[in-house]
């Protein structure tokens, strides 16, 4: 028979069940420790909030939850577009003019100069990463009028938003390229010409928008345009850029009034599709 009173007894048992004093204080520190849920009071997290609430309730309408998951994918992307719109100020405040390294020659003088994407991109992907933007490119096919491709330029923000630019441009045959040389040649015209347009880039040597003594000129981007579509159409430079003109004077692509620019590329064009009816090739 156990010598032990059932009063002793009673102790034994309740002191055993009581943790160890170390162990006790371990618990105590570590429930002191464990910080508590965060709590949304406003913006999109505190309809979510709500939300995961009213999903647990067996009385809340399916409808009105969808209604209102909407309206959180509404607020998120307000929101996204507002924190990409601060750091593209951020970042167009910061942006510097981008020097012109690069040029086009013709009977070995310079044409016109421009920015080569290798400058651009030197210059603009650390100050992008910096504000959490990622710039990326695509292509597709380009159907109708000279084929081609469209080359489109995304800039992405972390938080979700992004915005696009693209461009038709057919391919650079000029010199002769191949279509591999010519799809690579494009493809850095395209995506030189569409950074510019989503970051609005200024390289040096357009301090005028463009103007000298009061006339709006092409940009570098359509002179080359017209560049390519000069040697597509396999036309004298000279001899086109003295139609143009029509005062016999030596000119570059460079100086091409603004207000020219369509009517010179569609009779560019024009004499490109005439060539390929005339040889059979598909227009």
């Amino acid at each position: 028979e156990d010598p032990m009173t059932t009063a002793e007894s009673d102790i034994f048992t309740l002191t055993a069940e009581e943790p160890e004093p170390e162990v006790a204080v371990e618990q105590a520190v570590a429930v002191v420790e464990q910080p508590p849920p965060p709590v949304v009071t406003e913006g999109p997290g505190a309809l979510l909030n709500a939300i995961v609430q009213m999903a647990i309730d067996p009385r809340v309408d399916a409808d009105k939850l969808e209604k209102l998951l909407a309206m959180q994918e509404r607020m998120e992307a307000r929101q996204a577009e507002r924190q990409f719109n601060e750091a593209y100020a951020r970042l167009s405040r910061d942006l510097p003019r981008i020097k012109k390294d690069g040029g086009v020659e013709y009977k070995g003088k310079e044409a016109f100069r421009f920015a080569t994407w290798e400058n651009i991109d030197r210059v603009i992907r650390p100050m992008l990463q910096a504000e959490g933007f990622a710039l990326s490119f695509d292509t597709s096919p380009r159907t109708g009028e000279g084929g081609g491709i469209i080359i489109t330029g995304t800039l992405s923000h972390i938080a979700g938003h992004k915005r696009t630019a693209s461009i038709p441009l057919a391919l650079d045959n000029s010199g002769g390229k191949n279509n591999i040389q010519g799809m690579g040649s494009t493809f850095s015209y395209g995506k030189r010409y569409t950074a510019t347009a989503i970051l609005n880039i200024v390289t040096e040597g357009d301090d005028d928008d463009g103007k000298r003594g009061g006339e709006r000129f092409i940009t570098p981007e359509q002179a080359e345009e017209i560049s390519a579509l000069v040697n597509e159409a396999d036309a004298d430079p000279v001899a086109f850029m003295a139609w143009v003109f029509g005062d016999g004077e030596p000119h570059t692509y460079g100086e091409i009034p603004a207000d020219k620019f369509v009517s010179t590329a569609n009779a560019l064009k024009s004499k490109i599709r005439k060539m390929k009816t005339e040889t059979g090739a598909k227009p």
